[in-house]
Order: structure tokens, then sequence, then C-alpha cells
């Protein structure tokens, strides 16, 4: 049995209007989480944040956040993920291009 906390008369069913006073508990408010996309352009623009704040350190200690958060915040974690493979493929585009200039002979030492 449930009391109203109202004028304290005794509930026979929880969650029902107080038939005494007339009082309805209001259920308590729930946080609601960000949308999927919010979650995976954040964990997005994390992993670009981190690639430029710290260029060497800051993907590596993301992917170790990464893989520890992976399954508990799934869509930040697979932003993350996008962000790291962006970063990657930007430095094999880049070491790419850098051997292209140099074995065509447009760049000279």
């Amino acid at each position: 049995m449930e009391i109203c906390k109202n004028c304290g008369y005794s509930l026979e069913q929880p969650g029902t209007a107080c038939p005494n006073c007339g009082y309805y508990p209001k259920p308590p408010k729930t946080r609601k989480s960000l949308p999927d996309w919010a979650l995976i352009l954040f964990g997005f623009l994390t992993a670009i944040a981190s690639t430029l704040i710290l260029p060497i350190l800051g993907p590596l200690i993301l992917t170790a956040v990464y893989y520890s958060i992976k399954d508990k915040q799934e869509m930040y974690a697979r932003g993350m993920g996008y962000g790291l493979l962006t970063v990657v493929v930007l430095i094999l585009g880049g070491i790419a291009l850098c051997f292209a200039m140099v074995f065509s002979g447009s760049f000279k030492f």
C-alpha cells in the first residue's frame, strides 16, 4: 500500500489518484539522451579535435578511450571510430601524395 504525499491517506493501488484529496503523483522526470546522430557527430568531432590538439598522442589516447566505452556508449564510440578512420585515411593520403610528388620529379630536395 502506498500513502498519499498530499494528505497521508492510504492508497489501495499505487500510482493512482488519491480518492480523499484527488492528488495524482507525477512520474519522476527522466533525462532524455541525445539523439544518435548527435552522439555520432560529437564522437567524430572529438576524434578530429584530439588529432589537432595532440597530433601523435591524441589518436592513441582516443583509441584506448574507444575500446573502453564501446560497450556502454555505442553511438558515441561509433562516431569516434569514424573520426579515427578519417584521420588514418588523411594521413595515408598525405603520405601517398608525398611519394607521388617525389617520384614524379615535381618535388625537389
